[in-house]
């Protein structure tokens, strides 16, 4: 669920509850230690605007409590849509209505480096404060590796993946003022803004304008952003800049910025190639685990989460499978082919989802499955048709049937 799905959905809910005295009392008393006032509370839960009139803080604030006091039985969940440093800065808000930044958002000093890039300088407390009103967030579709857990209702979330011994460490040079302030970069996400732009800069005044509506992405920086809300939690007063890179990149843009900039946290070498889309094979990989059944089913790390998430293969066995089968010398042939595995694989992986196989009764848990499936992904594909269907029995292995390639082939022909 996207972040806002979700703020329609409370805000309909609210709505719709809006003569339930004890959800209102009890959201007031909760919201109350964050520094909202009944009349604010009612002033919420009447208006019917969907999410024009909630802030993310609100959101997340709001739907957790109800969601904690028992009141949405699971069905508004924030950590289906935010990420747990979200929820936690949010449950750090009071509702100071001086300090609170909104957008458009004016950011001064600024030079242009490029046709989208800019640079400056930004003060701590500064980011703190755009982070604190929910304005800095972590996109999974432009950023590292995400882990998994399992919500309250037992559904799986992702969640950002932090070196916890790499935040501290950098909270404690900051502390200690031995940090050496290095650029934290954060991608004024192209296509988000409201009127259609992400920004104005003013080249006269060294000035940018961020518009409303924008989505602030942070793509390098996120372990130094946790240190900082760690380290001002200690010391309010710290006196650190630091460099700031802005940039203007769509998704695409930016999954290569963070691929070729990854060098601290280290991420696995086969995701750091695929973000970087080098061929024509890790653009494919790349669109077809964005906007295919495969989404959260590949493993970034190659160990396979076949419980939690469900994984039933990982990026370099896909990306090798595609490589060994298909011979993809353009980029019209790459986007072409990715049309045509998008419906395979949807096919193939949904139902395997719907029927809730499991992993070890079936087709994927035999070594180099993919490979496989891949030679019979070219024959649709080859065929020229348009639609491709499975049953169960092309997925699920039958007690004591070989566990072998050749198994694999009857099976998807069958």
């Amino acid at each position: 669920m996207v972040k806002e799905e979700l703020s329609s959905k409370l805000s309909s809910f609210l709505f719709s509850n809006k003569r339930n005295n004890k959800m209102i009392d009890y959201l007031s008393n909760k919201m109350g230690s964050h520094g909202y006032l009944p009349g604010d509370i009612m002033r919420i839960v009447y208006d019917n605007n969907e999410s024009k009139h909630l802030s993310t803080v609100e959101t997340i604030l709001i739907s957790k409590y109800l969601t904690d006091g028992g009141f949405t039985k699971g069905e508004i969940n924030p950590t289906e849509a935010f990420t747990d440093q979200e929820i936690n800065v949010a449950l750090q808000y009071f509702n100071d209505k001086e300090e609170k930044i909104k957008l458009p958002l004016t950011l001064d000093n600024v030079l242009q480096v490029g046709y989208d890039e800019f640079i400056t300088t930004i003060h701590i407390r500064e980011l703190h404060k755009m982070n604190q009103s929910g304005l800095v967030t972590y996109n999974f579709n432009t950023q590292r590796d995400a882990k998994y857990k399992k919500g309250s209702d037992g559904s799986l979330v992702k969640a950002a993946n932090v070196n916890k011994k790499s935040v501290n460490d950098i909270a404690e040079l900051l502390l200690k003022g031995n940090y050496i302030a290095d650029a934290i970069t954060l991608n004024l996400l192209s296509g988000t803004g409201n009127d259609g732009e992400e920004f104005t800069f003013n080249i006269k005044k060294n000035e940018i304008v961020i518009h409303e509506g924008v989505s602030i992405d942070i793509l390098d920086g996120f372990h130094r952003l946790n240190a900082i809300e760690k380290a001002l939690t200690m010391n309010p007063e710290l006196d650190v800049v630091f460099p700031l890179q802005i940039k203007n990149y769509d998704a695409r843009k930016a999954r290569q910025f963070v691929g070729q900039t990854n060098t601290v946290n280290v991420m696995p070498k086969q995701y750091v190639q695929q973000l970087k889309m080098d061929t024509h094979e890790d653009f494919i990989v790349t669109e077809l685990m964005a906007r295919s059944e495969l989404k959260d089913r590949v493993s970034q790390r190659g160990n396979l989460s076949v419980k939690t998430a469900r994984q039933i293969t990982s990026i370099k066995n896909l990306t090798d499978a595609i490589s060994s089968v298909f011979d993809i010398n353009t980029k019209r042939e790459a986007r072409s082919l990715l049309n045509k595995l998008t419906v395979y694989f949807d096919e193939l992986v949904g139902l395997y989802i719907e029927e809730d196989i499991p992993y070890e009764d079936s087709i994927f848990s035999i070594n180099n499955s993919m490979l496989e499936i891949m030679k019979h992904a070219k024959e649709f594909v080859d065929s020229g048709e348009d639609e491709i269907e499975f049953d169960i029995n092309n997925i699920l292995l039958s007690e004591g049937e070989e566990r072998s390639l050749g198994t694999i082939e009857r099976k998807l022909r069958s």
